[in-house]
């Protein structure tokens, strides 16, 4: 399942299955915008894997997002929706945001690689564990400050 705000007209996500036999399946914004339905906040669509995918133990699940904001600041978000076999997550700031914040991870107990640019506009964040469903990082992005 892939979403955005309800008014958000310029966001963009595309989807990639990788599977273990080196196949692999893409889904572009263009193929699934088609299919977002509305809800009270938010449009999301739901894109159906068990036909591709049932035969496999496990699949890779690679998702790239461009999310576009409409205030100062943004919360950058990623939440296991269901136990993973670790993640890899970058945000890349352009038009001169940065990274406000230190990474804050809501899990117990496993490692995470965090690495940010030297002028904080690159975060690139991975765990290679097993996560169970609820685990996730957090993040705020913003324009920067001018204390003049």
């Amino acid at each position: 399942m892939v979403g955005f705000l309800k008014e958000d007209n310029e966001s963009t996500v595309d989807l990639t299955l990788n599977m273990p036999n080196g196949e692999r399946k893409q889904f572009n914004f263009n193929d699934i915008k088609n299919n977002f339905e509305n809800t009270e906040t938010a449009k999301i669509t739901k894109i159906k894997v068990n036909e591709i995918c049932n035969h496999f133990h496990h699949v890779d699940v690679e998702l790239r997002v461009k999310e576009y904001g409409y205030n100062h600041w943004m919360n950058v978000f990623f939440k296991a929706e269901q136990a993973t076999d670790g993640f890899k997550m970058s945000v890349i700031c352009d038009k001169n945001l940065t990274i406000k914040s230190n990474v804050i991870v809501f899990d117990v107990g496993h490692h995470y690689h965090i690495d940010y640019s030297e002028n904080n506009d690159e975060v690139h964040i991975s765990c290679h564990q097993w996560l169970n469903e609820g685990s996730g990082i957090s993040l705020i992005v913003s324009k920067p400050e001018n204390c003049d």
